[in-house]
């Protein structure tokens, strides 16, 4: 599953798909821990951003994404 910042808060149920909402946030996850890692010092074992081949590439980043939460807490806050 690539990371797909702008799937992560569907709303319509009409787009809403229950297996595709558990890829993407686990794949967020994913990403985030590692970056977080990264970004305050701690060991991130080294990773592929796509576990197979045959994941697409995607246009998001993890930075994207850390980006996108700080941006949701604040609204919500």
């Amino acid at each position: 599953m690539p990371l797909m910042i702008d799937r992560m808060n569907v709303t319509d149920s009409q787009q809403y798909a229950s297996v595709i909402a558990y890829g993407v946030h686990k794949r967020g996850k994913a990403a985030l821990t590692c970056y977080r890692q990264e970004k305050y010092g701690t060991e991130c074992k080294p990773r592929s951003l796509h576990a197979y081949p045959s994941t697409r590439i995607t246009r998001d980043t993890p930075e994207g994404l850390a980006a996108f939460l700080d941006h949701e807490v604040v609204s919500v806050s």
